[in-house]
């Protein structure tokens, strides 16, 4: 069976159809959309999809001949086969099929736009209106696209940021910063004070609050962050202000809660 790689110079053709209304059937129709390839229709052997609509206002249909190529979208090799040979006997010749794997691979190479489209599909089960959007998602998402002041990189970043509002407000308002480094490696825990609290500057999540450093896992801890320091955080929401951010690890000093 022939590939279908969306993101090549394909020769075959500007217009399909997707056989699968799955998670992977809609991500075709992104990378469709992506690059200016008309999806006709959907096909699907589930009757309960039939005659639904899928992402992008895409009619589910119930499989029959036509004359464009169907690309088949779907996971399972024996599966895959066994929809050739029925799209063979309905009469249809030119058929493909798409990698799924490479399909969430390549999910980098969507521009902005779609990529948030497609999302919120998947999350609301409908189109976002980027002309006049009206929920508060909807204008997160128009938020994303349309406004990108440089400070907001600036106020992303956990280590900028301080030094943005000390300026704005006072020293005596930020929580000490006992040390910022580009990588594990760099840090000397020697230095440090019993307790503290480390984080990376350029994500959500990747904070660990140590007690004593003295019984710190310090393999376990070079893990986590050299992990982190490496994952483009800003990819997965694009959420471009943090794209500017530089990753670096941050040491804190603890402060306590009397309350």
């Amino acid at each position: 069976m022939k590939e279908f790689d969306f993101f090549e110079n394909n020769p075959y053709t500007k217009q399909i159809y997707i056989f699968g209304a799955g998670y992977y059937g809609n991500l075709a129709i992104l990378y469709a959309k992506e690059n200016s390839i008309c999806v006709a229709g959907c096909f699907d052997n589930d009757i309960t999809k039939q005659g639904t609509y899928i992402f992008s206002g895409i009619k589910c249909l119930k499989p029959t001949k036509v004359d464009l190529p169907i690309v088949i979208t779907v996971k399972n090799k024996k599966v895959k086969e066994d929809i050739k040979k029925q799209l063979i006997e309905l009469g249809n010749e030119n058929i493909y099929c798409v990698d799924c794997e490479k399909l969430l691979t390549d999910m980098f190479r969507i521009s902005d736009k779609y990529f948030l489209e497609f999302r919120f599909y998947k999350t609301f089960n409908k189109m976002i209106d980027w002309d006049n959007p009206k929920t508060y998602n909807e204008k997160l998402q128009w938020l994303k696209l349309n406004d990108r002041k440089p400070l907001y990189s600036v106020l992303a970043d956990k280590y900028l940021v301080k030094k943005y509002v000390a300026e704005m407000i006072g020293e005596q308002y930020i929580i000490p910063t006992l040390g910022v480094w580009n990588n594990f490696d760099e840090i000397d825990f020697d230095v440090l004070p019993e307790s503290f609290v480390l984080k990376c500057t350029h994500d959500s999540g990747s904070i660990e609050f140590v007690d004593n450093k003295d019984t710190l896992d310090l393999e376990g801890f070079k893990e986590k962050f050299t992990s982190a320091l490496n994952i483009e955080y800003w990819r997965q929401g694009r959420e471009w202000a943090y794209k500017n951010v530089s990753p670096k690890i941050i040491a804190e000093a603890r402060i306590e809660y009397d309350g």
